[in-house]
């Protein structure tokens, strides 16, 4: 388990959000991405996974809302 519980949720509502297989491989792929640089101290590296975070956030959302 990560110690950003974020990446947890995100995990868990990726799998339980609808979205089609090929959705939920990027975004999938995009949130390993984030587990990857999880706890390094680079500041741009931070930014890049709050970034990245916020997309998967994005996506999830915008497809409650197409429901």
């Amino acid at each position: 388990m990560s110690d950003d519980v974020r990446l947890e949720l995100l995990r868990d509502a990726i799998a339980e959000s609808g979205l089609d297989g090929q959705t939920k491989d990027v975004l999938a792929d995009d949130l390993r991405y984030a587990q990857e640089i999880n706890g390094t101290q680079d500041p741009a590296l931070r930014g890049i996974k709050r970034i990245v975070i916020s997309g998967i956030r994005r996506e999830l959302l915008a497809h409650e809302r197409t429901e």
